[in-house]
């Protein structure tokens, strides 16, 4: 009797911790995605953007219209000598997305894609605007 208790235990704590972590948006990027999760990631972004281009998109795990953007990046793929792309979790990263808003001058929305060079934004689009063929214009893909 003990071991079938510690075991539906067990079971319901699984289930509720993968619940929790549904709720509270916690996501692994992709494949050719950098988590973005720290201020002192962001402020290294600035500096890593005087070599090659930086790429942040801003990603509400909750949103459709989010989820539908992140598809239509993870179809191209991302050079990754051509810029460095990272992906922020709104939902687990709330204050890194408003540092971004303060750092970059881009008023927060979601979904949204910035791209810095030689620290200033070059590009940033939301929603249904975010198009790869206008990022690929400001990273110079050919």
């Amino acid at each position: 009797m003990k071991s079938v208790v510690l075991i539906l235990l067990s079971v319901f704590s699984f289930i509720f911790l993968s619940f929790q972590s549904f709720r509270s948006g916690l996501e692994t990027p992709s494949s050719g995605w950098t988590a973005l999760t720290s201020t002192d990631q962001v402020d290294q972004l600035y500096k890593k953007s005087a070599e090659k281009p930086v790429l942040i998109f801003k990603h509400s795990t909750a949103c459709n219209i989010s989820k539908g953007a992140k598809r239509h990046l993870e179809k191209r793929k991302i050079e990754r000598e051509a810029v460095d792309a990272y992906y922020l979790d709104l939902l687990a990263y709330r204050s890194v997305s408003n540092y971004v808003e303060e750092k970059t001058g881009v008023k927060h929305e979601s979904p949204q894609v910035i791209v810095l060079h030689q620290g200033k934004v070059l590009y940033s689009a939301s929603h249904t605007a975010i198009k790869w063929k206008d990022i690929k214009k400001h990273i110079r893909i050919q």
